[in-house]
């Protein structure tokens, strides 16, 4: 009797179980107004990560140049949150390991680490 090398393998798509990553492959520059523009600046000016990145470096130097309590708690969390992205931007760069992105996460990582290494 043959065999049959048929694999069943659907793929299932529940409500709000796709991708939650941002597109940010050349397919984005045929959804700009001007795609030529778009692929210019790309190649000849910076990289998306690139412009990110200085427009991070500049916010948080600015940031950085306020008196203290000019910003209200939610901007004082999402500037931390941006501390964080860019901290472990360059870990990755350097080939280290990321950071929690939030206390939580912090706090579990500790817990974690108090049960594989109950001496620290």
């Amino acid at each position: 009797m043959p065999t049959s090398n048929w694999n069943f393998s659907p793929n299932i798509h529940w409500p709000l179980s796709g991708s939650v990553t941002q597109d940010i492959s050349p397919s984005l520059v045929f959804r700009a107004k001007d795609a030529q523009v778009e692929i210019r600046v790309l190649r000849e000016v910076a990289s998306y990560g690139r412009q990110i990145g200085k427009l991070s470096e500049v916010l948080l130097k600015v940031v950085d140049a306020l008196p203290k309590g000019k910003l209200d708690d939610a901007t004082v969390e999402t500037v931390g949150q941006l501390r964080v992205m860019a901290e472990n931007i360059r870990r990755i760069k350097e080939d280290e390991k990321v950071l929690p992105s939030t206390e939580e996460e912090a706090r579990a990582m500790v817990a974690d680490l108090k049960r594989l290494y109950p001496g620290i």
